[in-house]
């Protein structure tokens, strides 16, 4: 979507959902737990690991797994050219996408 909140084709790839998303880490190794944390008020367990780079270039993650839920709160990415953190709210369910009307 651009500015004018109008949907418009790309030519990006299609979305892969969690097949794709599991072809990225596919290969990942060097797997180190880190330390117990709190994050938000919830305790978190810390596991470093490393992609040496299927899909996409090589990269460092780290994920911070909720240890009563078992879901990922927390994830960062560090790699060659670029680097993410991204965190999760499992305290609602996400709010539905709605395709803009056309005219």
């Amino acid at each position: 979507m651009d500015e004018s909140n109008i949907w418009r084709v790309t030519s990006d790839s299609a979305p892969e959902g969690p097949t794709g998303w599991m072809q990225e880490l596919d290969g990942a190794t060097d797997f180190v737990f880190g330390n117990e944390v709190m994050l938000d008020g919830k305790t978190v367990q810390v596991i470093h690991f490393y992609v040496p780079g299927t899909i996409l270039a090589p990269a460092y993650y780290t994920w911070w797994v909720n240890i009563e839920t078992n879901q990922i709160e927390q994830i960062a990415m560090v790699s060659r050219s670029h680097y993410m953190i991204k965190r999760y709210d499992w305290s609602a369910p996400p709010e539905p996408l709605v395709p803009p009307v056309q005219e």
